[in-house]
């Protein structure tokens, strides 16, 4: 409470109640103080905001008047609410600081790259750095989830892209099946007059003199 009426601090003649966004001490109201604290009614000395709270209410940010939690996307620090950051981060709900994304996971909810709200592990078929996910590139793949990097199959071997779209889907590596030979991961048909009689090849050979070669169509 604090003293009131009278025509000097030396006559009050009552008292009230301190409003919210004040506290009162000695018979003396005073302004909260900061973003880092807030008064509710009646308060005989600031309440210190509550790690990830943001101070709301009153009519400047030393007057507030309660603690509120702070948002998904977003952590709060010193009654402060602010924005998780960046991809390579995120915040769930009461944050005090933002969580970095782990490795071979990507950063997933909220409006925009600076709010995220959770994570995720890189799918099959994609590679994930800094928070972000990529798909492989047509001659890449990745056949295990968490990758970091797409990998570059070797000669007599060629992929199989997941469909675009479908995270369930997986890049498949196979080898080339007889009559393909296969080179930076594209399989392509031999030729007339050429053949490939195993798997795995990364070359047609040419037919024999006196031999023809059969069709794989």
């Amino acid at each position: 409470f604090y003293s009131v009426g009278g025509a000097s601090n030396t006559t009050r003649t009552g008292q009230e109640a301190c409003e919210p966004g004040h506290y009162c001490q000695g018979g003396i109201k005073q302004e909260c103080g900061s973003v880092g604290v807030y008064c509710p009614e009646g308060s005989a000395q600031p309440v210190r905001v509550d790690p990830g709270f943001y101070s709301v209410g009153g009519a400047s940010n030393t007057t507030r008047t309660g603690q509120e939690a702070c948002e998904p996307g977003h952590y709060c620090q010193g009654g402060i609410k602010q924005e998780c950051g960046s991809a390579a981060v995120f915040c769930v709900a009461m944050a005090s600081a933002p969580s970095s994304v782990q490795s071979g996971y990507y950063s997933t909810g909220g409006t925009s790259n600076t709010t995220r709200q959770g994570q995720s592990i890189c799918e099959q078929g994609h590679y994930c750095l800094d928070g972000l996910r990529f798909t492989c590139p047509e001659d890449q793949f990745a056949t295990t989830s968490g990758s970091l990097a797409c990998s570059v199959p070797r000669n007599g071997q060629y992929i199989v892209n997941a469909s675009a779209g479908d995270l369930e889907a997986v890049d498949e590596l196979r080898d080339c099946e007889p009559g393909y030979f296969c080179e930076n991961g594209v399989r392509t048909q031999c030729e007339n007059g050429t053949y490939a009689d195993e798997p795995g090849a990364s070359f047609c050979k040419l037919a024999d003199r006196g031999y023809y070669t059969n069709s794989t169509k």
